[in-house]
C-alpha cells in the first residue's frame, strides 16, 4: 500500500481500457511469447489470443541435499529440537499462510516455521492467531532469512506447504523438491500441477481445508524415496532450461 500503487490504481481507473487495448496490441505485435507454465501459457491464450512457448524458470544449482552432519549443525545453531513443517515465500494475506494455522494445531508433535518477507501489520495478525491458538512454542514467523538459511530449512523440514491458491509456477516449491524435501499444494489446475507428482508431492482437492490437512498426514505416514523426490525436477536445471531458452531464441534472431 505505497503512494506509488495507490496512484497507479487511481490512474488505472480511469486509462483500464485504454491500457488494456494498448497492452494486447503491443504483446499481439511481439514475434515470441514465452509463458512460464502451462497454465500461464492458458492465460496468455484466453487474453492475448496467442500460442506462447513454454519455458519453465530453472533451479539454482545451490538448491541441493546436504549432508547429514551439516543438517545437524544447522538445526543445533538455530535451536530446532522437534520435527517441523515449512512454508517460504512473500507472507502476504493472498497467500494463504493463516490456514497452516489451524493445520497445524491439528497435528500433534511436529512444529511450523514460515519464513520470507512481511510487513509488520500483518506479522501481528499472525502472532495473535498464533497466540489464540496457543501455538506459542510451535509456530514461528521468521521473516527474511539468508539463503543459506533457506537451503536448511528446505533439507530440514518434512514437508514443504505452499497453501497459496493459483500459483503460476511455484520456484520455492522446485527449491524444496531439489532438497529432497517433499510438498504440498493445491491441486487446482495451476503450476504446481506441472511440479508434484506421488515421487515428490501430493496435490489436495482444490480449497478443500479437509483434504490439505488429511495430505499433511499422509505425506508425513509416508515413506519418501528421496532419491527419487530430487531427481524428480532435473528436468528444471539451469543447463536444462538454458539450452530449451537458448534454441527458442535462436530460431527469431
Amino acid at each position: 500500500n505505497t503512494s506509488a500503487r495507490i496512484f497507479a490504481k487511481f490512474l488505472g481507473y480511469f486509462l483500464k481500457d485504454k491500457l488494456k487495448r494498448l497492452d494486447i496490441k503491443c504483446v499481439g505485435k511481439a514475434d515470441l511469447v514465452i509463458a512460464i507454465s502451462k497454465y500461464t501459457a492458458r492465460r496468455v491464450k484466453e487474453i492475448y489470443g496467442l500460442e506462447p512457448i513454454i519455458i519453465y524458470p530453472h533451479i539454482s544449482s545451490f538448491f541441493r541435499q546436504m549432508k547429514e552432519k551439516d543438517k545437524r549443525h544447522f538445526l543445533e545453531r538455530n535451536n530446532i529440537k522437534r520435527k517441523f513443517l515449512f512454508a517460504h515465500g512473500r507472507i502476504i494475506p493472498d497467500k494463504n499462510y493463516k490456514i497452516l494455522l489451524d493445520f497445524i494445531k491439528e497435528i500433534k508433535n511436529i512444529d511450523l516455521i514460515i519464513s520470507g518477507s512481511i510487513e509488520e501489520n500483518y506479522r501481528k495478525e499472525l502472532n495473535e492467531k498464533i497466540k489464540e491458538l496457543g501455538l506459542e512454542n510451535r509456530a514461528r514467523i521468521l521473516g527474511r532469512i539468508s539463503k543459506d538459511d533457506l537451503l536448511g530449512y528446505y533439507n530440514s523440514a518434512e514437508l514443504f506447504l505452499m497453501p497459496a491458491k493459483k500459483e503460476d509456477f511455484g520456484l520455492t516449491i522446485v527449491e524444496s523438491i531439489a532438497c529432497g524435501c517433499p510438498v504440498i499444494a493445491w491441486n487446482d489446475n495451476a503450476g504446481p500441477n506441472e511440479i508434484i507428482n506421488s515421487e515428490n508431492g501430493l496435490l489436495a482437492k482444490p480449497y478443500n481445508l479437509s483434504d490439505f490437512l488429511f495430505k499433511i498426514k499422509m505425506g508425513l505416514n509416508k515413506k519418501w524415496n528421496k532419491n527419487k523426490v530430487v531427481k524428480s525436477v532435473n528436468k528444471f536445471k539451469e543447463d536444462e532450461i538454458s539450452k530449451k531458452l537458448i534454441d527458442v531464441i535462436r530460431k527469431y534472431v
